[in-house]
């Protein structure tokens, strides 16, 4: 289950980030359906993606550290993904000023929403 949340969030800041649901679609199956695949080829360096990384979260015979290390892993890609589709929409539409002097733009849930509208 956490896992699933974790799969969601770092494809919704991919879509926000890329702004296009072909790209933000192709980078989420590449890398969490195909990194894990690709491991022969890509050596150790597939164990920093996610896909990969949540083989070893869930796989029940690996250690304690690993299973942390993994866990962290898939939480700096969701956190990475999330930052960036949120530094995406705000550069993309500034907050505007209401005669209040308030902004108009809200930052909900991750995802930067317009309240004017």
């Amino acid at each position: 289950m956490v896992w699933l949340t974790a799969v969601l969030l770092l494809a919704d800041g991919l879509g926000a980030a890329l702004r296009s649901v072909i790209g933000a679609s192709t980078a989420a199956v590449v890398l969490v359906i195909l990194a894990p695949q690709l491991a022969v080829f890509l050596g150790d360096a597939a164990r920093w993606l996610p896909g990969q990384a949540a083989q070893i979260w869930l796989a029940a015979d690996t250690s304690r550290v690993d299973i942390t290390s993994a866990g962290l892993i898939i939480l700096a890609w969701t956190t990475a993904a999330q930052v960036a589709g949120i530094v995406r929409l705000v550069r993309a539409r500034p907050a505007q000023r209401t005669s209040s002097g308030a902004d108009e733009a809200g930052l909900v849930g991750g995802a930067v929403v317009s309240l004017a509208h």
